[in-house]
Formats: structure tokens, sequence, C-alpha cells
């Protein structure tokens, strides 16, 4: 970040002053380096609890990674009617430090992470810790969305995405449409099905039939494992960790990862190839003749992007679209758009 002289300081407009306020705090830590701090735990938990998994395929490296959640965490200490400080940031570093992988893949937010803002339901927001009901709702392809209460659980959250802390918004495999609902995933040991899945780490075990019900194992942590990439009779391998279920084999494979406009999918070796910094797109994984998709990298921001076709955008932006397009535009959010 440049550094500004008393001159120039002395040249920014309103505006500007009261951002670097916002960003610097008063007397404490300041927003640049509590902002790198937030980064680096992050990226340090994202790494660790995927293997350094979760950073080849959001972020492609560190460096973008730490880059990319600092830019987001200025953004946010930015943004009016925040509830958000420099100080608080490092207090959900502290947080972030000792927080457990299942709750980091759960979404369960340690509370020094969350923050109440001073904004009523029905104001614009870009960020949660905007809104007193620590709730900004309506993001999920939008530059802006709304201060209120999170989807029920069990409630609908097709257009909206915002379940309460710790659920997920899910589609059920196979089901007509996209309707989605917010969901508690299993843990170790609970009743699962194609509509009630287990948490990351977790395979939903002998669920024969179409509604029949399995339970949630551990999936295979270590290459060579045994494994079932049906789930009938064994938990499959865990793919936040980048093992994948070689159906000849039946054991944990380390999945591999190719460049943009590389082919991706599971190859004729049995091998699962994901994409660096991007999706897969066009391939099929399942059923008797699984087929191989396109690598598309995730586009920059202000870049073009689609939700169905790809590319999407560099975490943490979002693919923002036109009502009934899949077509949009990666934006960053910045709350001084709302």
């Amino acid at each position: 970040m440049r550094t500004l002289t008393t001159t120039n300081r002395l040249r920014l407009p309103p505006l500007s002053l009261a951002i670097l306020a916002a960003i610097a705090g008063c007397g404490g830590t300041s927003g640049d380096s509590a902002c790198a701090d937030s980064a680096a735990a992050r990226c340090a938990q994202r790494a660790t609890c995927s293997n350094n998994v979760g950073i080849t395929k959001t972020f492609g490296d560190m460096t973008t990674c730490l880059a990319r959640e600092k830019q987001s965490c200025i953004n946010a200490l930015a943004a009016k009617g925040t509830g958000n400080t420099p100080d608080r940031v490092e207090q959900c570093v502290a947080a972030l430090k000792t927080e457990s992988c299942a709750d980091y893949f759960a979404g369960n937010v340690p509370a020094a992470c969350v923050n109440t803002g001073t904004l009523a339901d029905g104001a614009g927001c870009a960020f949660a810790g905007q809104c007193s009901s620590t709730y900004c709702t309506g993001l999920t392809n939008a530059a802006c969305g709304t201060c209120g209460e999170a989807v029920a659980s069990g409630g609908d959250c097709t257009n909206d995405g915002t379940c309460a802390r710790g659920q997920t918004c899910f589609t059920t495999p196979g089901s007509m449409g996209m309707a989605m609902s917010c969901i508690t995933e299993g843990v170790a040991g609970a009743s699962c099905t194609r509509s009630m899945p287990c948490a990351t780490g977790l395979s939903c075990v002998g669920m024969m039939t179409m509604g029949a019900s399995g339970t949630c194992m551990p999936a295979g942590t270590a290459i060579g494992a045994a494994c079932d990439p049906a789930t009938r009779t064994a938990p499959g391998c865990d793919r936040s960790v980048g093992l994948f279920c070689n159906a000849t084999s039946k054991t944990c494979t380390a999945v591999t990862f190719a460049a943009n406009g590389a082919a991706c999918g599971v190859g004729s070796d049995g091998n699962f190839i994901d994409c660096t910094a991007g999706a897969c797109y066009g391939s099929v994984l399942g059923g008797p003749m699984p087929t191989m998709g396109t690598c598309k990298a995730d586009a920059a921001d202000g870049a073009a992007c689609d939700t169905t076709n790809g590319p999407g955008c560099i975490n943490p932006a979002r693919c923002v679209t036109t009502s009934g397009s899949t077509a949009g535009t990666c934006q960053l959010s910045d709350a001084s758009s709302c």
C-alpha cells in the first residue's frame, strides 16, 4: 500500500478521509496490519484443513489467497454502519487460530468473527457486519444485499443462499429444478439421505436405493486406503483433502490439478483431475460412462463470468448477474455501491 504524505492527506476528499479513519481505527491496531493478519490466518486455516488443496483449487497459490483475503477485509472495514474494527479483526484472528476444521467446513464462524452493525433490516448492505441482524441477505449473484434474517432451517434458500451460520444451502442431487433448502449436515454416526448429506470428511454409507437412508462414516484420508466409489458398503475418500476413490482399484488416489483449458474429470486410469484456481465444466463423474470436461480458470474482478457455463470469479468475488441471466461480471464486495 502506498504511504500517504501529509500533503497528500490534506488533499483527500471527505469520503476518503472517512474510509481511512474507519480502516485505521482510533489509536489501536491499523486496518492494514489487522487485515494482513486476518488474511494470513484465513489462508493458513484453509491450507491446514484441506492439506493445501483448498489453496490450489480456490486461489492457485498462497500469494493470491493472501492478497484477496486482505482486500476483502479492508473493504469490509470501510463499509458504512459496520460493527467491525481493526481490533475486532484481531480478536477474530485469535479465534480462527483455535477453530476446528470441522467447524471451518461447516461454517460455524467463531463468535469473535461475528460483528453487529447499525443498519436495520431492509437496508442495503454488502457485508454481514453492517447489519444489526448480523446477516446481509440476497448476495448470491448480486453486488448488494439487504440486511435481514437468515433463512430458517429447512427453508427455501434457492434465491437467497443466506442460511444461518453452521447450515448449508443444499440442492438434492437429481431433484427437479433448482430448489434448495437450508440444512445441517450430518455428523459421524448420523442418518443420511440424498437430501440430508453428511458433513465434509464423511461419506453416507449404505444408501442403496433412492429414498433409503445410510449412515455418516469417516471418508478415507490416506492414499491407498480401501474405498467404495458408490459408498454402498464402505466409505469413499475425502475430497476436501485431495483424495478420490478410484473405481477400478477401489483405493483412494490423489487428485491432480490441471491448468485453464485442460481436460478435467475422471481419466481413463480412474483417477480424478480437478482444476487449479477454477472449475471443471462439462464433465460427468458418475454412471457407467463418465465424461471429461474442460477447466476454466476463475475470472478477475471486472471480467465476464457465467454461473452455469463458467468461468466463475476469483474468491471472494461473486458473479453479479442481471435478472434471468446466468451471465454477469465479477465483483468484489464493496459497500460504497450499496
